[in-house]
């Protein structure tokens, strides 16, 4: 094996820089999420700083499909927040306890458990989901429905 390949220089920010400005209107975000997944933060940073003419849009998104975002509800000092839209949630334990809250709420607002699958898709959730995650989320509805009886 070649010394090059066992030990290869580091990646220079101004060459990903040319590289990514002359690639990001051509490439798709798949094929930039390729290019970006292995560079270190820094060098990512430092590119996108020495050459401003890249396309930060598609920059951005490639980095964050090479980067995937804890889908999980994180709590910030505006309360909780879902940090990733419903039709592009992937984790399936986030899905099923956010679909199971949308349940609860609107079932609250109904005053029955009776949630009609229109319901579900008009606050954004693909009927993929729903078809496959909806049991489960019914019955994380059903507990938060219950502890909310309780006053827990």
């Amino acid at each position: 094996m070649s010394p090059y390949l066992q030990n290869p220089p580091p990646a220079r920010p101004r060459l990903v820089a040319h590289l990514l400005t002359r690639l990001a209107p051509v490439a798709g975000e798949e094929d930039l999420a390729a290019l970006i997944e292995p560079l270190p933060d820094n060098v990512l940073a430092g590119a996108l700083q020495l050459d401003e003419r890249a396309t930060l849009h598609s920059l951005k998104a490639a980095a964050r499909r090479a980067r995937p975002v804890d889908e999980k509800k994180v709590v910030t000092h505006d309360g909780a927040t879902w940090p990733v839209p419903r039709e592009r949630m992937t984790d399936i334990h986030a899905i099923v306890a956010r679909m199971g809250e949308d349940i609860a709420s609107l079932a609250r607002d109904a005053q029955d458990m009776e949630v009609r699958t229109s319901a579900l898709v008009e606050l954004g959730w693909p009927p993929a989901a729903i078809d496959a995650y909806g049991k489960r989320a019914t019955r994380v509805a059903q507990t938060l429905l219950t502890l909310d009886e309780e006053g827990v």
